[in-house]
């Protein structure tokens, strides 16, 4: 069982609760924070008497392997009651000697250091204790954080943010459940959906609505632990796995302002939900992180393919916000896995393939995924531009960044606005100022946002992890781009890319070429999976497949639901086969083969040719529908839409160039 943690600077009394089970002890694990020189108890477990006689490396893997500690704590050294480290290889009998228990004794205590290896010195520890000094007089790079200086009414050395109170967690401390419970509060996680409306009759993306079922889950990695203690023989206990899921991340602490100009419901929307500047000025167009608003009107449903290349409002915006970001955390392909409940809507996306099932997805999950996010904590303001009359661009920046300043302070904020004309008719020139009184209303993202209006006590309680908010968001990347990069999912981006297509199985039979199907093998090394299209004698392996044509669904006939080809038609041949795209392609001088023409299946390739089928008979009409059985003869195109040829045979090989064409007879799949 695991006891109520509670913080003491001495050590707890000696243990005098005895166990029923007189070949076991009771064994109580203490955590020691070198830093506070606190203890608090980690656990209480029953402990074999044998395990007396094990080192304390042994002691520790035990501790992990039965639940009683996490295992972030595998490499940590165990100490005496007041911070001692104590070799590994020393046996729990001794260790209980150095802490004043008998051998013999019902129970026992340990202690393990919660932190580091290493105590800070007394300077170091006030350091760490004072506040966070936002006067910015230390850090003149900073220069955003002076703009306070435009007010001859503030004063920089008015304030500084109080101190906090209780303990804090470091990000480098941080387990698993800590993690996970970040990323919760974040929806980290998740994607966003873009909402489309219509602007002068054009179709625009008008804001960010973030999702609420997580497509991805953090994957395990190994982490090393550079807290090393003195090392021990591995003895009968292995040493826990290092595998943790925790994510890719690194310190980002340095406080900044920063003021935006915005001129769309896009980007007010980006805005708040802490796009970076560079995401949010590139928003201005039609198309956002790689997804464009006629595609999205296309998965709607809509017939409107419109994007918009630019928009205007006759309303325009200022944005102001205060920085105090604690870390950076990146989420690639590599840090990922796709969560369970995605994976079943993948499957049900793959099984329907429909616009309706992919839009169903999308409202689910999202559009966008950003892998690149800051958590911490910011104060931000967006107001009409109009509230600051006709001053230029730059003095609307100076006048948020004074008031914004003054609001810390506590001082009313105060920005000068001049103008200056000349008379055409008199040596004399005048000129006009007006004053420009201002307050922010703060909202907050992260920290104790029921303090948001009074920063000067906000500011500290952005230290907490649970107070940790998303405060910038890098660009966002394409969800199905992502889902596509992660082993297993490469075909979704091709799913849906043709989700308005349908597949029609078919087989070629020659009385030359035997059967032109079943024949993808020989895969051969390049960057890309790619099989040759073979005649293979009996007994080789072999890939099995049925070819296919990709058509949209106007272009076939159907048949009770079935589609079937037509004369005439272009079609891109393809094999999709066990939830893997392969497109049909011939090799080019670009593949450095050895021969151009050669015919094969490419995985998550495009097909670089068309396929027309042409009636052999001489009674088909070009409209007609493709039978079994029919006699047919293949013409290739490039995607140019120029004339390759028919396909030939040559040692197994099937290739496209052939200025005959060879009669097939078609077999319906």
């Amino acid at each position: 069982m695991t006891a109520t943690e509670e913080a003491s600077t001495e050590a707890p009394p000696p243990q005098t609760r005895k166990l029923a089970d007189e070949s076991k002890f009771i064994l109580t694990v203490y955590k020691y924070d070198p830093r506070t020189k606190e203890t608090r108890t980690a656990a209480t477990v029953p402990a074999s008497k044998d395990l007396k006689g094990k080192t304390l490396q042994e002691i520790r893997y035990w501790l992990i392997n039965t639940g009683a500690l996490n295992k972030n704590l595998a490499k940590r050294a165990l100490c005496t009651s007041n911070g001692g480290e104590v070799p590994d290889s020393t046996t729990l009998t001794d260790y209980f000697a150095m802490n004043g228990i008998a051998a013999d004794a019902a129970s026992g205590t340990v202690y393990i250091k919660s932190g580091g290896s290493e105590e800070l010195d007394e300077s170091m520890q006030s350091w760490l204790s004072k506040g966070l000094d936002l006067s910015g007089k230390n850090a003149p790079t900073l220069a955003s954080i002076q703009a306070a200086t435009l007010s001859s009414s503030y004063s920089h050395g008015a304030w500084k943010a109080s101190e906090g109170n209780g303990q804090v967690v470091h990000p480098s401390d941080l387990s698993e459940k800590q993690w996970a419970t970040v990323l919760r509060n974040n929806d980290m996680l998740c994607g966003h959906y873009l909402k489309a409306g219509r602007a002068e009759e054009e179709l625009v993306f008008t804001g960010l609505e973030p999702r609420y079922y997580p497509a991805f889950a953090i994957a395990k990695r190994q982490i090393p632990d550079y807290d090393i203690p003195a090392g021990a023989a591995e003895g009968d206990f292995k040493a826990p796995s290092m595998d943790f899921r925790i994510p890719r991340f690194r310190i980002t602490d340095k406080a900044r302002v920063d003021v935006l100009e915005l001129k769309s419901s896009l980007q007010v929307s980006m805005a708040e939900s802490a796009f970076s500047q560079t995401t949010v000025e590139a928003s201005i167009g039609g198309s956002f992180c790689g997804v464009s608003a006629g595609v999205k009107a296309g998965y709607s449903g809509s017939d409107e393919s419109n994007s918009a290349s630019s928009t205007s409002s006759s309303q325009e915006f200022m944005y102001i916000s205060y920085d105090f970001p604690r870390v950076e955390v990146y989420l690639d392909q590599e840090s990922l896995e796709v969560s369970a409940e995605c994976k079943r809507d993948l499957d049900i996306l793959r099984q329907m393939r429909t616009k309706e099932e992919l839009e169903r997805f999308y409202k689910k999950y999202g559009h966008v995924f950003v892998p690149q996010v800051q958590l911490g904590g910011r104060l931000y303001s967006i107001e009409s531009s109009q509230s600051f009359g006709s001053a230029t661009k730059e003095q609307r920046t100076q006048m948020m960044k004074a008031s914004a300043s003054a609001s810390f302070s506590g001082y009313g904020a105060k920005a000068e606005v001049s103008a200056s004309h000349e008379k055409n008719t008199a040596q004399e020139k005048t000129s006009t100022s007006s004053t420009y009184n201002h307050s922010i209303t703060w909202h907050a993202d992260g920290g104790d946002t029921l303090l948001c209006n009074n920063p000067p006590s906000w500011c500290p309680t952005v230290a907490n992890y649970q107070n940790w908010r998303i405060m910038k968001r890098n660009e966002g990347v394409d969800l199905i781009e992502m889902i596509g990069k992660i082993d297993g999912f490469k075909d979704i981006p091709r799913l849906v890319q043709y989700i308005d297509d349908v597949f029609v199985g078919f087989k070629l039979y020659n009385s030359a070429t035997n059967e032109l199907a079943n024949k993808a093998v020989y895969h051969y090394q390049t960057a890309y999976e790619r099989y040759p299209i073979v005649n293979y004698p009996e007994g080789r392996p072999k890939f099995s497949f049925v070819l296919q044509a990709a058509a949209k669904k106007t272009q076939v006939y159907w048949d009770h639901g079935i589609p079937r080809m037509k004369y005439g038609v272009s079609y891109r041949p393809c094999i999709y086969h066990e939830g893997n795209w392969y497109g049909i392609r011939r090799t080019t001088k670009a593949d450095h083969f050895g021969r151009e023409g050669i015919l094969y299946a490419g995985r998550d390739e495009d097909s670089n040719i068309s396929m027309t089928l042409i009636s052999n008979d001489g009674k088909k009409k070009p409209e007609d529908t493709v039978g079994t059985y029919d006699n047919v003869l293949l013409a290739f195109h490039d995607m140019k839409g120029e004339y390759i040829g028919s396909v030939e045979v040559e040692d197994d090989m099937i290739f496209l160039g052939s200025k005959n064409m060879l009669n097939f007879e078609l077999h319906c799949v």
